[in-house]
This record gives structure tokens, sequence and C-alpha cells, in this order.
């Protein structure tokens, strides 16, 4: 047994640990041993919070000057738990703050005891819901949270232009529940934009949830998001039993230039998802993050000279023509497949272009 708690003593012992409670919220255990409703309550100011978040557990209907024993326990065996004593106030009203642990434990359950009026308990979850990656090769073990080959921290080993597996991990039940997954698209440098994470797509729920059609919900900023609703059905899912909505994020081209572990994919809403961190590509990998290329770009017509900085009209169509070539002096580094991507600025709109280019659509 694992004793925590701040500002507190405890007193562990060993042994089994066990209490009778009633199924019921809101229903007190005289000492009689008859049970009656008592009025006293209980709740959490939040259903569900994050990994080290402050909760503030209320409650009313108390007796005022009663003693109340309040104890939080988790649901994995005693993990973690902690147990404070609180006098109701005048109005009968009762308040403990305290902060969870800043692991995953899943679900908690408060159990306030009072001399008079009984037993009440709530319950409430950090992290229904976790955002995972897989490395490659996928992590082993439990270090780090390794979670059977999946990783709520940091990812490594891929390649631009590789589809990251990525999945959420549900131990809670929803019902028409917006998610909302942000992913760093790009990032501003003094050398200009660099892109991340080029898009999420492949989103398939687990047997039990069902989600609606995702969809790019924000594509302002360096930051992008894809919203989407979550309903499960049948057993709700736990930490023993979990389902899952996989999905693979398109590490772009051009992350060889994103800084260090910056670059990463993190749940927005509901709270408590995480952040999966992924680490640029190295040199060695494939496709190698060290392109040597050349690229000219030429204004056709609707500037004031071929070659730039030039100037163009308001509300003029601009023409411009990109040219790329391979600077590579060994076989190894011929073959690469290329993308090039040109930056739009704000005063500028697309209308159209050729040789298999497209528009991404969103800023930049």
């Amino acid at each position: 047994m694992l004793c925590l708690g701040a500002a507190l003593t405890l007193t562990c012992a060993g042994g089994a640990f066990a209490q009778d409670l009633p199924s019921t919220s809101n229903f007190g255990v005289v000492s009689n041993g008859t049970s009656t409703p008592s009025g006293a309550t209980i709740s959490s100011d939040k259903a569900d919070y994050a990994p080290g978040d402050h909760v503030v557990l209320t409650g009313t209907g108390w007796q005022p000057g009663e003693s109340v024993s309040v104890n939080v326990d988790d649901n994995e065996n005693q993990t973690w738990y902690r147990t404070d004593t609180i006098t109701a106030d005048a109005q009968g009203g009762i308040r403990d703050e305290f902060d969870l642990p800043n692991w995953f434990v899943a679900t908690y359950t408060a159990t306030a005891t009072g001399d008079v009026s009984g037993v009440v308990q709530t319950t409430f979850t950090d992290s229904a819901a976790q955002l995972e990656g897989q490395s490659t090769p996928p992590c082993t073990g439990s270090a780090g949270g390794c979670d059977l080959g999946w990783d709520p921290g940091n990812l490594s080993g891929w390649g631009e232009n590789a589809l990251i597996p990525m999945r959420v991990k549900l131990t809670g039940g929803f019902t028409s529940q917006q998610f909302q997954i942000a992913f760093d698209r790009s990032l501003n440098s003094s050398g200009g934009t660099v892109f991340g994470i080029d898009s999420l797509s492949n989103f398939q729920p687990d047997t039990g949830v069902t989600i609606t059609t995702p969809t790019l919900c924000d594509t302002t900023g360096t930051v992008w998001g894809e919203c989407f609703n979550v309903t499960t059905t049948g057993t709700a899912p736990s930490t023993s039993s979990p389902r899952y909505i996989t999905f693979s994020a398109l590490m772009a081209v051009g992350a060889h230039n994103f800084t260090g572990s910056s670059m990463a994919v993190g749940g927005v809403s509901p709270s408590g998802m995480g952040n999966v961190q992924i680490a640029k590509p190295g040199i060695g990998q494939i496709p190698p993050g060290s392109p040597d290329l050349a690229v000219a770009k030429t204004c056709t017509s609707g500037c004031s000279s071929t070659t730039g900085p030039n100037t163009a009209t308001a509300g003029a169509t601009v023409t411009y023509r990109l040219d790329y070539s391979n600077l590579a002096t060994t076989a190894a580094n011929d073959g690469a497949t290329v993308v090039l991507r040109d930056i739009l600025g704000s005063n500028e709109t697309f209308v159209s272009c050729s040789n298999t280019c497209s528009d991404s659509g969103g800023s930049p």
C-alpha cells in the first residue's frame, strides 16, 4: 500500500482495506444501521481532469459543525489515495481541495463520511481519453508510460512523408462529446515557415465507438485542429477494457527544419488528453532530412519585372513558375521524392496552378 498526501498525516497498515457503502449517492448510513436519505451531498467541480489538476470537492446538507472524513481513492487497487477531515460550516457546507497525481490513473471515488449524516459518494476521472502514438521501432516495457508499444510522450524514428500511427485511448463513456485534436502544422522562424505535421487522416473507431466525420475546424495560425464527435455504446470503456480511435499523422516534407521535439499532436477537447511530441527526422532516416536542391522562382506575367523583388498592381493576376534541380554529387542522394511549397502572402489569393501542384488551403 502506498500512502500519499499533502499536508496531512497518514497511518498505513498492512492487510486488506474494505468499507461497505450504499450503492446510491446522497444516501446516509445512521448509527443504528438503518439506511435513510440524509440530504448530504458531495460533488467535484469537474467531471474529468488532466493528471496533476487541482480538484475542488464541495457538499451541502451536512449538520453544522459536523466532522466529515473525506477519502479519495482510485480504482487501481489503491495505487493513489488521500484522506482529510473537515468540519461543516454554519450552513452545513463542506469544501476540500487537493491536486491529483501527475500520472494517468483513471477513475476516482470520493467518499464523505459524517458523524451524523452518514456516507455519500461521487466519482470523477482524469483523462477519460488519452492521446498515444508509436515510435519506429515501437517502445517496449513500461518505461515512460509505454502502453504495449504505444507512447503518450515523445515519439522518434519517423522520416518525412511518413504516416505516424496515433490513437485516442478511451477509458470513459461519451455521448456526442466533441473531440478536438491539434497539430503543429508549421513553425514561423527567422528562416521562414517550416512545416511539421501536414495533416491527420485515416480515423477508425473501435467496436462500440462511433464518430462523426472528422473535419478541419481550425486552420488559422501555425496550429491546426481536427474535430469530431464521439459516442460510446454498450459496456462503458475502462482502464481494464479500453476502446480506441486510431488515426495517422503525416509528417510533412520540411519537418527536418523543426526544432528538437517541439512538433506535437495534442488534445484540446476534452481536457486531459495530453500532448504527444514528435522528434524531427534525423540525417540517417529515409527519406533523409538533408535535401540538396536549387529552386528558382520566376514571374512570367503581372509583375513589374521577371526577377524579384518586384511589385504588382492591386487586383492583378500574377503568374510565375518554380524551377528546381538536384545538386547532389553522389548517387546515394539521387531519386528522392521532391516536394516544393510556395507560401502565399496575406494579401494574395490562390487562383490556379498546373503540373501536379495543388492548393493546401488555410494559412499558410
